[in-house]
């Protein structure tokens, strides 16, 4: 998790943030998601948005996601973009709105992941024999 301490850090405009979780199972290292030892400058002021595609209800997911709320005082949006093959659980739902917010304005939005569109396909003779 360091590293996404790192990356907020190093990145002090940062308004919109989207992460994409690992589609192949839970998260490499275990968070523990702490305050921030010092003032990350997005977090105070600047990142409204946020969105994690591929929701897994996994507890590294959701420990980030209380990370968020706690810290961002500025964001307006968070939504959460289930993975299409994950069980989706009213009780996380429930949980994760019941969480602490820095930011007194922010919606936060549960969504079904989007089924990939079907490929348009247009075969080449299709332009000689009709």
């Amino acid at each position: 998790m360091q590293v996404m301490i790192v990356l907020l850090k190093y990145s002090p405009n940062l308004e919109v943030l989207k992460l994409w979780s690992d589609e192949n199972g839970d998260w490499i290292e275990n968070l523990q998601m702490h305050d921030p030892d010092e003032i990350i400058v997005c977090l105070e002021s600047h990142l409204k948005s946020i969105e994690l595609i591929g929701f897994k209800d996994d507890k590294n997911e959701i420990e980030l996601l209380r990370f968020f709320l706690k810290n961002a005082r500025v964001l307006e949006k968070l939504t959460i973009v289930w993975a299409s093959y994950a069980d989706r659980s009213e009780e996380t739902s429930t949980e994760v709105l019941k969480f602490p917010r820095t930011s007194s304005h922010v919606v936060v939005k549960f969504v079904d992941a989007k089924p990939w569109p079907k490929p348009r396909t247009r075969h080449w003779y299709n332009r000689y024999y009709k």
